[in-house]
């Protein structure tokens, strides 16, 4: 009887090993294909960042790959995007989040809560600082960001002309500079954003004096139609009506000024650090030094404040259904090895992580210094509700055509306020 069942006992087991393939398809599965995570980016430099930062953050996770896409039609273009994919979560991992959305992205819960993860402990507190709202973090500063004037060096030194260090020397040296047939600045104002630099200063020294003076305007404690930002307006018309900024700023766009610049058709380029490889690199090299100075907002015997801002940090998807993938990538943001990349690249001109390695970047040096100033606060821009900002934008264009006032102008921001987010 015994030896009957034991025939029994080997026929099933011959039987299941035959039905069933075999050994070596029980053990074996099929190889798992790499997750996909994909980047909605704002502003890539084709072939530089973030390529090298994906090609070294895959060789180290070859089961994760990236696509990234960054639309190339301006701010507008890129917010809307975003929001759209936000919303409906459609092929949304990873996002580039711009100052101005930050804090409605992430109170209407559109991105993940990062605030407990570790990798944060590797960035650098007063950068992590600028990207926290209502004390939790909801995206990583991948840069620290700044602003400064870029000046034509030998072009200066024609003239006998030093770097400005308060607006009325910046007002004198653009008068200087028109005087002997030169064009001062000249924006990409056809692209609207590029239009908050040339009057930069202006408004930076609003929000110098008064750091908390958006909050109270969001609050409805300060009206843009209240008699500061009515004086701000008028200085900014004052300065248009000089005629400091070439007429065409309205024709050409932002790369366009750079060219122009490069091409000693202007004397004055006020941008961020982030612009320097298109000021001094591309395909057209300034025939001239290019030098830096920092932003001549204040009066004689004022302290000068600096800009430091995160200019777009990495944001997660809420809806991402890759999370651990994605959470994988943002600790590698966070890592020497990142910083490392972001450095020689010249992302960066001053690490955001702790122990990142010193630029070697040209003019780094003097980009460095504009990062430490004793007292610094975040572009206006960002601080300002999105509304407001589209229609201050819009209100710079039409007061430098002479189609509004001062007045009007702050009429229309305050309504712009006053609107309910979209």
């Amino acid at each position: 009887m015994k030896k009957n069942i034991i025939f029994i006992v080997v026929g099933l087991t011959v039987a299941v090993f035959l039905f069933s393939g075999g050994v070596q398809d029980e053990t074996t599965t099929e190889p798992k294909e790499p997750a996909t995570l994909h980047w909605l980016l704002w502003l890539a430099v084709p072939d530089v960042w973030p390529d090298k930062l994906i090609e070294d953050f895959e060789s180290k996770n070859p089961n994760i790959k990236i696509e990234f896409e960054s639309p190339t039609l301006g701010v507008a273009d890129y917010l809307q995007q975003q929001k759209v994919r936000l919303l409906s979560g459609s092929d949304l991992d990873l996002t580039s989040i711009r100052p101005e959305s930050l804090e409605p992205y992430s109170k209407a819960g559109h991105l993940l809560d990062l605030t407990d993860r570790p990798f944060l402990k590797n960035i650098k507190p007063y950068v992590l600082d600028k990207v926290m709202i209502g004390g939790r973090v909801y995206s990583i500063p991948s840069k620290g960001s700044t602003v400064a004037v870029y000046y034509n060096k030998d072009m200066f030194k024609e003239y006998g002309l030093l770097p400005p260090t308060t607006w009325n020397e910046f007002l004198d040296v653009c008068e200087a500079l028109k005087t002997e047939g030169e064009t001062p600045l000249l924006g990409g104002g056809k692209d609207a954003w590029p239009m908050e630099y040339d009057i930069y200063p202006i408004m930076h020294d609003v929000g110098a004096k008064n750091p908390d003076i958006y909050d109270k305007v969001k609050a409805g404690d300060i009206k843009y139609t209240d008699v500061l930002f009515i004086n701000t307006f008028k200085k900014i018309n004052e300065f248009y009506q000089k005629q400091y900024i070439g007429k065409e700023t309205l024709s050409i766009g932002y790369l366009q000024s750079i060219t122009v610049f490069k091409q000693k058709k202007s004397a004055i380029l006020i941008l961020g650090d982030w612009a320097l490889k298109s000021v001094i690199g591309g395909e057209e090299k300034p025939p001239f030094e290019i030098d830096i100075f920092p932003l001549p907002h204040n009066s004689a015997g004022e302290e000068k404040v600096g800009v430091l801002a995160v200019g777009a940090s990495l944001g997660i998807a809420s809806t991402s259904k890759q999370t651990e993938e994605a959470l994988k990538f943002a600790d590698y943001m966070c890592s020497l090895d990142a910083a490392k990349i972001n450095i020689e690249t010249g992302y960066e001109m001053d690490s955001v992580i702790i122990g990142g390695p010193p630029s070697q970047y040209p003019l780094a040096d003097k980009w460095i210094p504009m990062f430490n100033f004793k007292k610094s606060v975040p572009y206006f821009y960002s601080l300002q509700s999105p509304n407001a900002n589209n229609e201050f934008l819009k209100q710079l264009q039409l007061l430098f055509l002479n189609k509004t006032t001062p007045e009007k102008m702050a009429e229309q921001i305050q309504l712009a306020e006053e609107r309910k987010a979209d």
